[in-house]
């Protein structure tokens, strides 16, 4: 450093800076991919954190611009090693106004999102280098955890496994069942390494390293050959195949030096306590999840089967659907059914339609869309919920409760800590505000 307040940036903060950059193009992507879902619609219910709320439209669309300012600001400083926490906060603060619109934009990536933000948001580029690792091995080590049972073995695993086979162009069923119980098996060992892995600098470059293999075996899965997912699924996988490798298997001498103006990075005993407090939060905030009052998702629960799930039961004839359901639910139901029983909705096939990305997986939100279709379109008698507990250990032990009518549903509501009523966009028709 010069008497003119220049200084050499060390190759660290240069790969921050590359990482800073990741962040904001992969969450502009992730936004864009999705972008129905950030915007005011009335094709999907909003529902709400807090029951009846709702932006009006341009408040929405002012807090969707402050989002993208943000992730501008920080692009923008990231290379010019200033200050990141103001724009990183204004990326929290409106992402926050639209999250609290409708639960169903805390989609994983978000989550995770939120969290990066936060960690940009405390400035000092030691610390925030710090932090990455840790919360991304949390987000391992509690992934594998929810796929440490027999229903992810006999049931979700099977689903990854045969999109991958399918992917590589292998027949799954030319494996025997112990072959695809041990790749089954290997889901959550891989991650549970990794996360271990990244928590110390010895082992960060293998770990990274694997995560790398994992995403990109990923990436395959969830490809057009294997199961078709959706873009924002594999942006995010993606973001973390090039986060390991920016990040802990380039070498320092591919960033090399530079100069900037002078930034105060000198570790303190504060630091030091803000570094503690990060990780407790970051890793006791999704134990939560194991008391039944956090999301699975907010707990790292990807890919994983579910504790209790709803379905949703079309009660009418197939010929009789065009009449009595709107045209734009027809990705839902046209999917499943028979001649006998009643037609099954998918929900998160709509879902995946008309905003591009999957349904929160917990119960509350596959309840609140029947909830909606039938405020909206007034068919209570129309449609009936199969709310199925399970036990993960043991997939064959289940007990299914069924409920009809709009007092049952009144009552099913109450027992949710959170909103399952949509805001008003979804239950005014087009028809309505056309008059």
């Amino acid at each position: 450093m010069n008497d003119a307040g220049i200084e050499i940036v060390p190759p660290e903060s240069r790969r921050l800076s590359c990482w800073e950059l990741l962040v904001t193009i992969l969450t502009t992507a992730q936004i864009l991919a999705s972008f129905r879902l950030w915007t005011p619609q009335e094709n999907f219910p909003q529902v709400p954190m807090i029951t009846g709320f709702a932006w009006s439209d341009g408040i929405a669309w002012t807090f969707l611009t402050g989002l993208g300012i943000a992730l501008m600001g920080v692009s923008l400083n990231a290379f010019r090693q200033r200050v990141r926490r103001w724009p990183a906060l204004l990326f929290l603060m409106t992402a926050g106004a639209l999250l609290l619109e409708d639960q169903h934009r805390l989609q994983p990536w978000m989550i995770f999102n939120l969290w990066l933000f936060l960690i940009i948001s405390l400035g000092k580029p030691r610390r925030i280098l710090k932090l990455i690792p840790i919360l991304t091995a949390s987000l391992y080590v509690y992934s594998a955890l929810s796929k440490c049972n027999l229903m992810f073995l006999e049931q979700h695993g099977l689903i990854i496994l045969g999109g991958l086979l399918r992917a590589l162009h292998l027949d799954p069923a030319q494996l025997s069942t112990a072959a695809k119980n041990v790749l089954i098996s290997s889901f959550p060992i891989a991650e549970m390494l990794i996360g271990a892995g990244l928590l110390f600098a010895r082992t960060r470059r293998l770990s990274a390293v694997m995560a790398m293999i994992m995403h990109a075996l990923l990436l395959l899965t969830f490809s057009s050959r294997g199961l078709n997912h959706e873009w924002s699924v594999s942006l995010w996988n993606v973001f973390f195949l090039l986060q390991a490798f920016g990040l802990w298997v380039l070498p320092e001498s591919f960033f090399g030096v530079r100069t900037a103006a002078k930034v105060d990075d000198r570790e303190t005993a504060t630091s030091g306590w803000i570094l503690i407090g990060m990780s407790v939060v970051i890793w006791g905030f999704p134990l939560i999840r194991f008391s039944g009052h956090l999301d699975q998702w907010m707990g790292w629960s990807l890919y994983s089967p579910r504790h209790k799930v709803v379905r949703i039961l079309l009660r009418t004839s197939p010929d009789k659907i065009d009449s009595e359901f709107p045209p734009f639910t027809k990705s839902a139901y046209r999917w499943v059914g028979g001649e006998t029983g009643p037609l099954t909705f998918l929900s998160d096939r709509w879902s995946l339609s008309e905003l591009h990305v999957p349904l929160n997986p917990e119960a509350r939100m596959e309840f609140a869309v029947a909830f909606s279709l039938c405020e909206r379109f007034d068919c209570w008698d129309q449609l009936a919920i199969e709310v199925e507990t399970r036990n993960l250990m043991a997939p064959d032990k289940r007990e299914t409760r069924r409920y009809v009518g709009r007092e049952q549903f009144s009552q099913l509501a109450q027992e949710y800590r959170l909103p399952v009523r949509p805001n008003a966009r979804f239950l005014i028709s087009r028809e309505a505000k056309s008059k």
